[in-house]
């Protein structure tokens, strides 16, 4: 096969297209609006891309505006969707004067310069520019959320766009000192290697955000893993696993640290009177309340039915006692009755901290259970601190 334009601009475009591809059919089972933004961009580019390289059937002027204007337009889709994947704000004013002024000064070098020849270098020096100031963006919003996360599946997705700056920066710079001259129809080989190489960076620029959808896909499991899914508190894994190390740490610096677990008095009437979902309102109130009772530190959880735990370290028993008094003088308003009068429920809670003595983390826990139904057999809605 010959290396011309025309193959060159065909394989970038067949790329372009499996990249489209593949992100409408991860859209098609996740609607998120970025695989969404990622489909759409990478089908203006092969459109775009199709309509430069039918020179000669489509006007030249047309196919020179227009093929450049849809291939600018996946690429700044390509960079609002991945500000939509970080859930940060897509900054529409700034992509429309990039790409309005950008495709001002192509149609500008395609009518109005007065040498024909050297309008080709030109526009490609225009429009190289613009993809260099839409990816860079792109490559601190890829940093930012390797810092955030700590994924590794973000590497590929940062090289592919360094490499699009790169390629874009250097194709400017050799066009400013030897610029390409006639039309695409022309041999320019140095030009074919630079979409050729274009063609392959979107190859791996495709993969690179598939990797940045998986990494989400990932985060979203280990978060349905270990998260309460009813009040979004931690569930019973992840507070056994953060408690073995804060009682390691308390151990090693000697620091106090205190536990607190409480459940629901009566729950079994509030379900069997009001419902299951007002059962379900009363402990996403109660979560809900836990969460904003919270010192930094602390942690919070649901074990199971309606106990829920709160460790504080750093807190003595004195400290966490008037926490939990704190606690129970809160309203846990969950709805109304049939008479418009206000449901509300009320905690018991049992209380210890961590001693030396404990042989297992389990020990501390099965300590302030006791406490708890001692509170329990002394009338509810109270605070039993184990001895």
């Amino acid at each position: 096969m010959q290396l011309d334009m025309p193959t060159a601009l065909l394989f970038t475009a067949m790329v372009s297209l499996v990249n489209a591809a593949a992100m409408s059919l991860l859209a098609l089972r996740d609607r998120s609006l970025y695989l969404r933004d990622w489909a759409i961009s990478f089908a203006l580019i092969v459109v775009g891309l199709a309509v430069i390289g039918l020179r000669g059937i489509v006007p030249p002027l047309a196919s020179i505006f227009f093929g450049n204007a849809l291939a600018a337009l996946g690429a700044a889709g390509i960079f609002a969707g991945l500000c939509r994947f970080m859930q940060r704000p897509v900054p529409w004013v700034f992509l429309g004067v990039i790409i309005g002024v950008s495709l001002a000064a192509i149609g500008w070098f395609s009518v109005g310069v007065d040498d024909p020849a050297a309008q080709l270098g030109r526009r490609v020096m225009v429009f190289s520019a613009l993809i260099a100031l839409l990816s860079a963006p792109c490559v601190w919003l890829i940093v930012s959320h390797a810092r955030r996360e700590g994924t590794v599946l973000s590497v590929m997705a940062l090289v592919a766009e360094l490499l699009l700056v790169g390629l874009s920066l250097l194709r400017v710079a050799v066009n400013a000192v030897a610029p390409a001259q006639g039309g695409l129809e022309s041999d320019h080989t140095r030009e074919v290697l630079f979409v050729m190489a274009f063609g392959l960076t979107h190859l791996l620029q495709g993969y690179g955000l598939v990797s940045l959808h998986v990494s989400q896909l990932l985060r979203r499991v280990a978060a349905q893993a270990n998260t309460d899914a009813l009040t979004g508190l931690p569930n019973r894994r992840t507070f056994e696993d953060t408690w073995r190390r804060m009682v390691q740490r308390a151990d090693r610096d000697k620091s106090p640290l205190a536990l607190m677990v409480m459940d629901i008095d009566h729950f079994k009437r509030v379900n069997d009177t009001h419902g299951h979902a007002a059962g379900d309102e009363a402990l996403r109130v109660l979560g809900w309340a836990l969460k904003n009772h919270l010192r930094p530190g602390d942690l919070c959880a649901r074990l199971g039915g309606e106990e829920f735990v709160l460790a504080m370290p750093g807190a003595t028993p004195a400290v966490a006692r008037m926490r939990a008094e704190e606690l129970l003088k809160m309203p846990l308003m969950y709805g109304e009755d049939g008479g418009g009068e206000p449901l509300a429920v009320t905690l018991s809670v049992g209380l210890t901290d961590w001693r030396a003595s404990d042989t297992a983390p389990h020990a501390t826990i099965a300590r302030a259970d006791a406490a708890l139904y001692e509170a329990k057999r002394d009338g509810r809605h109270r605070v039993s601190v184990a001895a």
